[in-house]
């Protein structure tokens, strides 16, 4: 807002002006505290052994028969979400055992599905990763899998659960996960804590 401008509001405009600013900052502070609170919750529930990106290549889509890639139009989220439990059941019983996941998905510029997944198996061989990476390539398209080290666990957990806190934040959570915390016993950051760590 130019000077200009600011000097011919009167006092209700400005006032709603610095109300809605108020509002912002409100939710900007509770999206920060879900995101602080998520983090260690999903660190919490297994012991994760792969972060993976899932991504669709739209030649590979079973819908994709006639159409130029250019023009297939992108599964729904809960199609996406489908897809993705499909995914999971196909690598648990390829494995033989019981897998967990926490995926959450992002949307791209496109309007096309990608997740962000952690995947615990109890560990994973090079077999095993190789698998795992070819079962969801083979199908449906691109996927990044990279193993998770013991110290990244939280950091990696946080990267993952702030697109919970975006738009479109579908999940999908597979398999048995820890009972040690629900999310709404978790402590959430208020703003006093927040502002207090900032002053220490």
């Amino acid at each position: 807002m130019t000077d200009r401008v600011f000097n011919r509001l009167d006092g209700r405009q400005l006032h709603r002006l610095a109300e809605a600013e108020l509002r912002r900052r409100d939710q900007v502070a509770v999206i920060a505290n879900a995101r602080a609170a998520l983090g260690p919750w999903v660190a919490q529930l297994r012991h994760w052994d792969v972060y993976a990106t899932f991504t669709y290549d739209p030649a590979k889509v079973e819908w994709a028969t006639l159409s130029p890639p250019e023009h297939i139009p992108p599964p729904s989220p809960s199609a996406s979400g489908r897809h993705l439990r499909s995914y999971l059941e196909d690598l648990s019983d390829t494995l033989g055992r019981e897998l967990g996941a926490f995926c959450a998905l992002e949307t791209t510029k496109r309007g096309w599905p990608h997740w962000h997944g952690l995947i615990a198996a109890g560990g994973l061989n090079k077999e095993e990763f190789e698998t795992a990476w070819r079962l969801w390539f083979n199908g449906r398209g691109f996927v990044k899998m990279t193993r998770v080290d013991h110290d990244d666990q939280l950091r990696i957990s946080q990267y993952c659960s702030k697109y919970l806190c975006k738009e479109d934040g579908e999940v999908v959570l597979w398999g048995r996960l820890s009972d040690k915390a629900p999310p709404g016993q978790l402590h959430l950051p208020t703003a006093s804590d927040t502002i207090g760590r900032a002053l220490q």
